[in-house]
Order: C-alpha cells, then structure tokens, then sequence
C-alpha cells in the first residue's frame, strides 16, 4: 500500500512541472515547506514516504551565492528520497552528465526516476552508492545513462534526478548541472 501512494505521488508530481534538457540549480531560489522550514525551490522530499526519517531544508553554508541545499537522514530507518520537480527530456540510451559540489559524511545514491511520455512514473533507476566524508566541498561528476531498452512495458522519456541517503547521512550540495548526452546526437558526430 506504501508503495502504491509513493507511485501514485511520484505520478502525480510530473502533472504540474515543467521539463527541460538540461538542469541547473545553484539552490538560490528557497521556498517554505508545509512545516515552515526553509527548502530549496523545486526539491521534493515525501515526508509520508520518508517518515520522521531524515529533512531537507535550505541553508546558508553555501560553496557558490547564498544557499545550498541541506539534506540528513537519521537511524530511523534504511534510506530516505529526495527529487527535484524538474522533468528532463530524454530518449532510452541517453547518457546525463551530473555535476554538483558536495560535502558531509555519509552514503548516497544519485540516480533516477523513470517517466514515460505521458509523464506517467514506471521505475526507479538507482544510481552507485558514493562515500562522502569530507568538511570541505568537493567537486563530483557522475554519469546517469537512461534505460535503452523497456522499463517496465514502457519507453523512457523524461527522468528526474533523484537522490538515496542511506542511514546516518548528513549532506551539503550545492551548483547541481545536469546536462543530457542525447544518444542520436552522438551518432551523427
């Protein structure tokens, strides 16, 4: 039943947001959550799903500009989730490139989460597990590739970037780029 509400919300969420090929965050634009915290503009973190398990708020202590986005999970339970709103366009076999400034201890999983055309959810793609431990912030870039083949039935053409904190994660991340490496552009060049 947890998982049937998680689907449908994810589902629901795609219905009024924007898509776009590319993605950039610098977390300057902060917005309340329902609780009054202070969050980062188009971050999405399901308090249902997640339970009292972790928080995500908005904070000063910034690499770039005036904000970051601050996220921590506690030793209630395994993992938490954590999304931006964003949609981003892509065709099965296209690769995103991930860029972000990070600092924290912990355990992440940056990965995906799958739509169809119609922005309907059909999975979840998650991304390999990275160690942070660091008080100074350190620049990263991943590689995402996008499911050539079916995902459950299905065709996937829009993502949104997602990220997993497993137990006992506190995080910092800060100037997010996400820019897609279309798999049909690669083979005329």
């Amino acid at each position: 039943m947890k998982m049937k509400c998680f689907i449908l919300a994810v589902s629901l969420a795609g219905t009024f947001t924007l898509s776009a090929s590319e993605l950039k965050d610098d977390f300057e634009n902060v917005t309340k959550s329902k609780s009054g915290t202070d969050i980062p503009y188009g971050w999405i973190y399901y308090e249902h799903f997640n339970k009292d398990g972790g928080s995500l708020e908005s904070t000063e202590d910034a690499k770039s500009g005036k904000h970051a986005m601050h996220v921590k999970s506690f030793d209630m339970i395994d993992e938490i989730f954590v999304f931006n709103a964003t949609s981003i366009d892509t065709n099965p076999g296209d690769k995103l490139e991930v860029s972000f400034s990070i600092k924290g201890k912990g355990i992440i999983k940056p990965g995906l989460y799958l739509y169809n055309q119609k922005q309907v959810y059909i999975g979840t793609f998650p991304g390999e597990e990275m160690k942070i431990d660091s008080e100074k912030w350190i620049d990263q870039k991943i590689i995402l590739t996008v499911p050539a083949e079916k995902y459950n039935d299905f065709d996937v053409n829009k993502v949104r970037i997602l990220l997993t904190l497993e137990r006992n994660t506190d995080i910092f991340i800060d100037d997010l780029i996400v820019k897609t490496q279309n798999k049909e552009m690669e083979k005329k060049q």
